[in-house]
């Protein structure tokens, strides 16, 4: 990236934060804007940005922003959000993202439409250009030969592994009901019922007998 485009993605953060954000009743929080500036360089440089931040300074935005503008430069490039807890979770995905969806959509930074996987020009990938990046990786991998659409079903089997339910999973899948889910992936459940019974094994395993009366006391 040359530094025309460099210092255009960070004049884009300071346009959120100090012109965007503020107009929806968001106060300009210099720490955060720091912090956002700090993420959005280590993501364009490959690197780990390590950062001190205190509490209150509105971290999670200052994430997501440096996200924003960097895909727009890289669309094809994925981006990861990992939160410390459901709530936080489920606050960017209801509260958060919408919001800043809805800023810069009308600032016109972002539009609606676009492709989730396709080409640093936002073009969609040939599908076969798909398929041979992926026969590449499962040959780096060392893994037998197989299909894209085995990536799908190791989800599945590894999710109900992990103890998703299967109503989740199922609408995860897109399936019209829980049952089909089950009928093609309930096998990944048979160790996690093994081992769910051999809990009850555990009521009962190493009980202690109740101490027998003493001389002069039975009944």
């Amino acid at each position: 990236m040359n530094y025309h485009d460099r210092q255009n993605t960070h004049n884009k953060i300071d346009h959120i934060f100090k012109d965007l954000l503020p107009a929806q009743g968001m106060p300009e929080r210099l720490e955060q804007i720091a912090l956002s500036h700090r993420m959005l360089e280590a993501m364009q440089d490959g690197g780990i940005a390590l950062c001190d931040a205190g509490t209150g300074i509105g971290k999670t935005y200052a994430y997501l922003v440096a996200a924003t503008v960097f895909h727009s430069l890289h669309p094809a490039q994925p981006i990861l959000i990992s939160t410390s807890s459901i709530a936080l979770q489920k606050a960017v995905r209801d509260e958060y993202l919408p919001l800043l969806s809805a800023v810069l959509t009308e600032d016109g930074m972002i539009t609606e439409e676009g492709y989730v996987f396709c080409q640093e020009n936002g073009q969609p990938y040939e599908p076969r250009t798909y398929q041979d990046l992926f026969k590449r990786c499962v040959r780096q991998a060392g893994i037998r030969d197989t299909n894209f659409h085995a990536l799908r079903h190791t989800f599945a089997t590894r999710s109900l592994e992990q103890g998703m339910d299967v109503v989740t999973l199922s609408r995860l899948l897109g399936h019209a009901n829980p049952s089909i889910t089950m009928d093609k992936y309930g096998h990944a459940l048979d160790d996690h019922k093994r081992a769910s019974v051999g809990k009850l094994g555990g009521l009962y395993t190493g009980a202690k007998k109740p101490p027998s009366p003493k001389r002069g006391q039975e009944r």
